[in-house]
């Protein structure tokens, strides 16, 4: 399934986030992408979920300087979330 976050953000996978989630998850994704894309500007922005006994998150985002990843599991979908966040920020940063 993919979902649409607006902003250039889709968030793809085996995730099926009711409207509340929804808002949830763009607040959350939208932060970390307004913080790395000051100045960067932002091409898209693609998280990608995997579920099984863990959450696996590939988050990915294109900027004009070029393209940066960050990868996290965990059992809950929001701490993998700002875990793979965070390593994408760590690494554009860089």
């Amino acid at each position: 399934m993919t979902v649409a976050l607006g902003g250039n953000i889709t968030l793809r996978g085996d995730i099926r986030p009711t409207d509340q989630e929804i808002v949830v998850l763009r607040k959350i994704i939208g932060r970390y992408v307004h913080e790395i894309s000051e100045g960067n500007g932002v091409t898209s922005c693609m998280i990608t979920c995997t579920a099984g006994k863990e959450w696996s998150l590939q988050a990915e985002i294109q900027l004009h300087k070029g393209a940066y990843a960050g990868f996290a599991t965990h059992p809950n979908l929001y701490v993998a979330l700002n875990a793979a966040l965070a390593a994408l920020q760590k690494d554009a940063k860089q």
